[in-house]
């Protein structure tokens, strides 16, 4: 005789995977809790075992228990996080945003769940912005993955543009330090003024410490360490006379309380009587054009004495040194300079890239 239970029949799922889903979140059958917050989430040891060797070994050591309960500490999350991280992990949808997505993926780091990895590291790189960069940065740094790489990429490239952000003041300083070791695409000088709202948002001298002397003072001019960052007070007098000195001097390395990053200022050319006529540049290699220097073995050598206050001014016959990197290298008397466009020799400077401003 064939019996029937009596009810509204529920549907079965069609494969494993849909078994699997339809258990996410639910008491049935669920023989682990975790406990976030003091709020209880249901979930399955043999799913969790399945796909992560963190939660695998969490279930081994706790064999003898037959429905164990176990209270997250860390890394520090919280119950909806948390939810939404089991949510992904037995494949179901989750609706994403930067906050949520950062919280999620430090967990899925934790638990080793490189799937879950993958879905918040595409969501992070398709929403940054300009204005949410260092945000997420100061957020994922710590994981040397193709994300941070991807980020140190991203903030390079849009550096003024990333500085200029609201959120800037809330970074925090070892990582904004960080971000100052970049090859940040803007002259040394604006990325002072830049940072001025940070630092007006952090009055602690050993946090201040910490990013100013990421700064390159010595390659800024004599006249805006003068007029500009000394009337800051941020300096102490001994940086403040240190960072002078070297840039007066252009004995930069002759230092060591700060960086000596290469310039990558960009220079503009404006077309004038058939000629392109540099408009703007390092000053530190102002009048060099203005000399008619020889050519000789791809460089230009061209007597300067320093300091100068004057921008570069010069004029080339052609297009060749457009998208092009300019160095300059010291020679032994400290004032003939050699401005190249080979490759970096190891004591030289990138002092510009050369673009057409029309």
């Amino acid at each position: 005789m064939r019996t029937e239970v009596a009810g509204v029949r529920q549907p079965k799922a069609s494969n494993l995977a849909d078994a699997f889903r339809s258990l996410c979140l639910s008491e049935k059958l669920s023989d682990i809790t975790f406990v976030v917050d003091g709020k209880k989430i249901p979930a399955h040891k043999i799913v969790l075992a399945s796909r992560s060797s963190v939660f695998e070994k969490i279930i081994s050591d706790c064999a003898s228990i037959p429905h164990p309960q176990i209270k997250i500490v860390e890394p520090v999350t919280t119950a909806e996080l948390f939810t939404d991280f089991l949510t992904l992990f037995y494949e179901n949808p989750v609706m994403l945003d930067v906050d949520k997505t950062i919280g999620i993926l430090h967990l899925a780091q934790f638990y080793d769940m490189v799937e879950i990895v993958h879905t918040c590291t595409d969501f992070l790189a398709k929403n940054v912005t300009p204005e949410n960069a260092l945000y997420i940065g100061e957020a994922i740094y710590r994981y040397a993955d193709e994300l941070w790489d991807f980020f140190e990429g991203y903030i390079t490239e849009n550096s003024g543009a990333v500085l200029q952000s609201q959120l800037l003041p809330q970074i925090g300083a070892c990582f904004l330090a960080k971000v100052l070791t970049f090859d940040l695409l803007l002259p040394e000088h604006e990325i002072f003024e830049l940072l001025l709202p940070w630092f007006d948002a952090h009055t602690d001298e050993a946090e201040r410490q910490t990013v100013l002397k990421k700064i390159s003072f010595p390659t800024m001019s004599t006249y805006f360490l003068a007029t500009t960052v000394y009337p800051k007070k941020l300096l102490t007098d001994k940086q403040y006379l240190t960072a002078l000195h070297a840039s007066a001097s252009f004995q930069v390395d002759a230092q060591s309380e700060f960086p000596i990053r290469k310039q990558r200022e960009k220079v503009l050319f404006r077309h004038i009587d058939g000629y392109h006529t540099v408009v703007d540049g390092d000053s530190r290699l102002c009048d060099a054009f203005d000399e008619n220097p020889q050519l000789a073995r791809g460089a230009w050598t061209v007597n300067i004495e320093f300091p100068k206050s004057k921008l570069i001014v010069g004029r080339f016959e052609s297009n060749t040194w457009f998208e092009s990197c300019v160095y300059a290298r010291p020679c032994p008397d400290g004032i003939l300079f050699e401005v190249r466009k080979a490759a970096a020799s190891s004591d030289s400077v990138l002092i510009a890239k050369f673009h057409d401003c029309e």
